[in-house]
């Protein structure tokens, strides 16, 4: 993960939910880490800098689950 650069990250504010969007600097791959309101964390990779921010956006307001 040292070849990886944090370009945003989200916290919800009724939740401990957390996402965090990183672009792979080898690669160019977008990679999305979410964080459940347990603990767990999750990784889903994408190509498109939008799609992986969308993605985290809506991880924080629970529509992906």
């Amino acid at each position: 993960m040292d070849n990886r650069v944090i370009l945003s990250q989200y916290f919800a504010e009724n939740s401990k939910r957390e996402s965090l969007v990183e672009k792979e600097t080898e690669t160019g791959n977008y990679y999305v880490r979410v964080k459940s309101e347990f603990g767990t964390w999750f990784v889903t990779m994408f190509t498109s800098q939008q799609e992986a921010e969308d993605y985290a956006e809506d991880w924080i307001d629970g529509i992906k689950t």
